[in-house]
């Protein structure tokens, strides 16, 4: 219950930072082509996560699987935090 409620989070949380960080990064000229990229991935893994669920929850039991998503998501949460601590240098207009 409770790693499922941090992952609901994921959808509003993770378009903000993603393009919080696209802009900072990035030139604006580049920054439609970073978001169809990341449109991209997340399309892929979320076709890859469909291909594979069946045989997961024919292996493990539904309530596995959801606690695993959850720790997934968590761990790779943590990861990006860890990685990007750095804070972001924004440039401030003029």
């Amino acid at each position: 219950m409770v790693t499922s409620a941090f992952t609901g989070f994921s959808g509003p949380m993770n378009e903000v930072t993603f393009f919080a960080m696209t802009q900072a990064r990035f030139p604006h000229a580049e920054i439609s082509h970073i978001i169809r990229l990341g449109m991209a991935t997340d399309t892929a893994s979320i076709l890859f996560m469909m291909l594979i669920s069946p045989l997961l929850l024919r292996l493990l039991c539904v309530r596995t699987v959801i606690n695993l998503c959850g720790v997934v998501w968590i761990l790779t949460g943590a990861i990006g935090l860890i990685r990007f601590l750095q804070p972001i240098d924004v440039p401030q207009s003029k």
